[in-house]
């Protein structure tokens, strides 16, 4: 049996329908704190959803006295994304919460982006 023919045999339903966002973020150092204030709630209403499956959040210095954070959620599904979104809805709705406004008041470029894996 070829590793191929195994991995097929063992693969779970999650592992073909699971969904990862990525989302990467350049932000000037004298926006760093508040970003990462806003970030850190968003994230908290995020692992308290349904298909949560875990996340990352790495940085890196960055370019003309910016950092560059990413964030990488995996979802179980799509539908587990689409359920997220609502909820960052209506958590920005209660809230006030104008994520591009912030964004370009803070002056962070941000690129989004969902992505399944793929084998090599």
């Amino acid at each position: 049996m070829t590793p191929t023919e195994i991995r097929e045999m063992t693969e779970t339903p999650l592992s073909r329908t699971t969904l990862y966002r990525l989302n990467r973020f350049v932000v000037p150092l004298d926006a760093r704190d508040e970003f990462l204030a806003t970030a850190k709630e968003i994230h908290r209403l995020l692992r308290e959803q349904a298909g949560f499956v875990r996340e990352a959040h790495l940085e890196q210095p960055g370019p003309e006295g910016a950092f560059v954070l990413v964030t990488l959620t995996q979802w179980r599904d799509e539908t587990s994304v689409l359920n997220a979104q609502a909820a960052m809805a209506a958590m920005q709705r209660q809230t006030g919460l104008d994520a591009q406004a912030l964004m370009a008041r803070l002056g962070v470029r941000a690129e989004f982006g969902h992505y399944r894996s793929v084998e090599l």
